[in-house]
């Protein structure tokens, strides 16, 4: 039940949106954050001034020297945040196959996970792959609630981190509450240098499938790079995502002669999405879009100190080339008269935390043990995410597309 560590150089960003009762019967059925709307968000009837054949895939995408500078900072933030979604998605999608494999069943059963009460797991990796070379033994509590013979609420508690198994400490809250076909998620991952808020509101069919999602991502990062802090709300359909982001901080690089650098972005982007109707999230990729943008950078290379400029701008998603005018890129009329979010998000990211109902001390003795077999999960899970994990797979948009 691996967890990769997200490392963030500079900050992140975004994804949201009819639907009758959910048909989550069974801890399989649990709705992902980063599942598929069925909802498309071009009407048929809307004039597509272009329209991308394959796009830029968020999984493996790259950029270089002459493509659009502004679709390669939406594509950057869009990847991080949606992966964050997804690490998020893959932790839930272990649980669940976990508890029901075969090795499992006894244990699974023995607890009658679906009678409302809270139970303790221990899990064990054995000589699989662990989260931590410290950690082969960590501690999970959950809890289902059911009405009837649908999940109405699932809660879940990771105790991932700590010093040693005898010193777990929690990493993740995990909370969903389905009623009516309306359902809400919250997960926080907190670790010493990066912490994250995702939480999504949707409806479900009876398929258990999103009918309409938005996703508020809250997220910050404290180390030797920078301090950046975001808050992004996505809405994301069966073929287009919009992105409202905030993001501010500092940055800068290992003996970096001219000092540390301080920025502020605030956009409100909407852009194609390719391949959204897939569970595979490799397979997503960003088509043709447009964003309005207000960026500023205060450090010593700017002239008088100071970078700044505040525009609108389109891009096509198969050749990443600017659109000029930029009037002539779709969604353009979307985006050029909207409202850019003005709330720092400093205050609210710098003090993510668990809060009393979401915090768990890892104590408690377990009921049952839990085998984790991860060579049999990866080839089941890895279909969700957006980068290899751990990895840093930030682009220098400036430097890269030379803009």
């Amino acid at each position: 039940m691996k967890k990769g560590v997200i490392l963030i150089a500079l900050p992140l960003f975004m994804i949201a949106c009819s639907g009758g009762g959910s048909g989550v019967g069974s801890l399989d059925k649990l709705p992902k954050m980063t599942n598929p709307v069925m909802t498309a968000g071009v009407s048929g009837s809307s004039v597509k001034i272009n329209k991308a054949t394959t796009g830029t895939t968020f999984w493996g995408g790259s950029f270089t020297t002459g493509n659009s500078r502004q679709m390669c900072e939406t594509f950057n933030l869009s990847r991080e945040s949606l992966d964050q979604a997804a690490q998020a998605d893959k932790v839930l999608c272990y649980v669940q196959n976990t508890l029901v494999a075969p090795a499992n069943s006894a244990s699974f059963n023995a607890i009658n996970p679906y009678d409302g009460k809270t139970h303790i797991l221990q899990l064990d990796f054995g000589t699989s792959p662990n989260p931590d070379s410290n950690i082969t033994k960590p501690k999970m509590k959950l809890k289902i609630v059911k009405d009837g013979d649908k999940i109405k609420e699932f809660e879940m508690f990771m105790c991932m981190g700590g010093s040693d198994n005898d010193h777990l400490a929690q990493s993740q809250y995990l909370h969903q509450v389905i009623t009516d076909g309306n359902v809400t998620i919250t997960n926080k991952d907190i670790s010493t240098h990066y912490s994250n808020h995702m939480s999504v509101t949707g409806k479900l069919n009876s398929d258990s499938q999103f009918t309409e999602k938005e996703i508020t991502a809250v997220n910050y990062s404290n180390n030797t790079y920078g301090i950046n802090s975001s808050k992004a709300v996505f809405d994301q359909f069966l073929d287009s995502i919009i992105v409202s982001a905030y993001q501010k901080g500092t940055w800068s690089v290992t003996v970096d002669t001219i000092g540390v650098n301080s920025y502020t972005t605030r956009m409100y982007a909407k852009f194609e999405l390719l391949n959204g109707s897939s569970t595979d999230t490799h397979k997503w990729a960003m088509g043709d879009g447009s964003i309005n943008v207000s960026m500023s950078n205060t450090n010593p290379g700017c002239p008088d100190g100071t970078c700044s400029y505040d525009d609108k701008y389109s891009w096509l998603g198969d050749t990443k080339a600017v659109v000029s005018p930029a009037s002539g890129g779709m969604f353009y009329s979307a985006v050029s008269g909207a409202t850019l979010p003005t709330t720092d998000p400093t205050s609210e990211a710098s003090t993510i935390g668990f809060d009393a109902s979401e915090t768990w001390d890892c104590s408690g003795t377990a009921e049952v043990p839990i085998v984790v077999d991860q060579a049999a999960l990866d080839p089941i899970c890895d279909i969700l995410g957006f980068k290899v994990n751990g990895s840093d797979s930030w682009i220098d948009c400036y430097s890269t597309t030379g803009q």
